[in-house]
């Protein structure tokens, strides 16, 4: 069942357009299929919307601490079957917990303090195991 699901199909059939005629050609199929999607979104007017504050000017996040406890206890929580983090096993990283919690630590709550997310970061590795 799941393998019938991951094919996917050859080519799209036929479409009908505004006319009511049958479009078999790839072109066509394209521009059928632009003019409907034309017609159902809207073009942007560069306004944004009123964004309403849900909390006042007075309440505000100062910082947010990410102790080395805290850091220490995810890292030796890792469970050791799951696929290699950041190029290195997750046995590797809890392993090494002991010494990698209070940088790690120091390098989250900077990263929240300044505001800055390091570019690697936001990047992922996937892999399939």
């Amino acid at each position: 069942y799941v393998n019938s699901k991951l094919t996917t199909p050859q080519s799209i059939p036929p479409l009908v357009d505004s006319n009511d005629n049958l479009t078999v050609s790839n072109h066509d199929k394209c521009n059928v299929l632009n003019d409907y999607f034309a017609s159902v979104f809207t073009t942007d007017d560069g306004l944004l919307p009123v964004f309403v504050p849900r909390l006042s000017e007075e309440k505000s996040l100062d910082s947010v601490l990410l102790p080395f406890d805290k850091v220490f206890k995810a890292l030796k929580s890792l469970p050791s079957n799951v696929p290699k983090l950041l190029m290195a096993s997750p046995v590797f990283l809890t392993s090494l917990a002991p010494a990698i919690a209070f940088p790690l630590s120091l390098l989250y709550e900077m990263s929240m303090c300044t505001g800055h997310i390091p570019l690697v970061w936001k990047t992922a590795f996937v892999c399939l195991s």
